[in-house]
């Protein structure tokens, strides 16, 4: 079962990726996105292994509430850095498709 804690810990860097995406500063939101995918695959294996044995207790309303806020406030970062980040992979693909181009003229003509 997910636990605060870890949705916490995933919180506090979705908001330190798109603060490196406001900041555009690419190579921290890589490394930051890299810890990201590190931190969910530790929180599948534990639900995956809390999964298969009963529930020691349940979750009240008010718990189930505030998971529910921080999992969409997950998710709302993940849009923002998304919108972030979109752009500046348009550019990198324009960029990459001219330089494509370039070489298939001078291939082409033998410059």
């Amino acid at each position: 079962m997910l636990s605060v804690i870890e949705l916490d810990s995933l919180v506090a860097r979705y908001e330190a990726m798109a603060a490196a995406a406001r900041a555009e500063d690419w190579d921290r939101l890589v490394a930051l996105e890299s810890d990201v995918a590190e931190l969910r695959q530790k929180m599948q294996a534990t639900a995956t292994a809390a999964s298969a044995q009963p529930i020691a207790g349940t979750m009240t309303e008010s718990d189930v509430l505030e998971m529910t806020r921080r999992i969409e406030h997950v998710l709302a970062l993940d849009a923002e850095i998304r919108a972030q980040v979109e752009p500046y992979l348009e550019s990198l693909r324009r960029l990459l498709a001219s330089r494509a181009r370039d070489r298939a003229l001078r291939r082409a003509y033998g410059v």
